[in-house]
């Protein structure tokens, strides 16, 4: 009797297995790639969406450049100012709002790339927001709401 064997062949549940492999795996990249691939925007947009639930982002400003299709928001975050900026309504940035870019002190907090399906939802859940929190009649028909009236 031989513990070993000299046969090469695979057996049809590898086969099975392997052919599974490949869609899973790249769908986990799909959903996950910004927690592995760039961990600090990952956390700093799942930070704004907390931070935008508990009602905790004010938006002081507001500027939209006709012919431009970037919408500027300057927002108040406990007392810190950084400006937000969303490209006809589907990417966005965040940096502090006294940048400089000439002395390269421009430092984007989520960045604009979003490579992973939960990436995306959250920007868009940001987007809505900040565009909701900017309108005062939203604003106001929200804590009407809040109150049942």
């Amino acid at each position: 009797m031989s513990h070993f064997t000299d046969d090469n062949s695979k057996s049809t549940l590898s086969i099975i297995i392997m052919i599974l492999m490949f869609p899973l795996v790249g769908a986990s990249m799909w959903i996950f790639y910004e927690y592995w691939g760039e961990p600090k925007y990952w956390k700093n947009r799942w930070r704004l969406y907390r931070l935008l639930k508990k009602d905790k982002v004010k938006v002081k400003s507001v500027k939209n450049d006709d012919g431009i299709e970037i919408c500027r928001y300057v927002i108040d975050i406990e007392g810190k100012k950084y400006q937000l900026d969303i490209w006809a309504g589907k990417e966005m940035t965040l940096c502090e709002e006294n940048f400089n870019i000439s002395r390269g002190c421009y430092v984007n907090y989520i960045g604009l790339f979003k490579g992973s399906l939960i990436t995306k939802w959250l920007n868009n859940k940001a987007i809505k927001s900040i565009i909701e929190i900017s309108d005062i009649q939203r604003t106001r028909d929200r804590k009407l709401k809040k109150l049942g009236l």
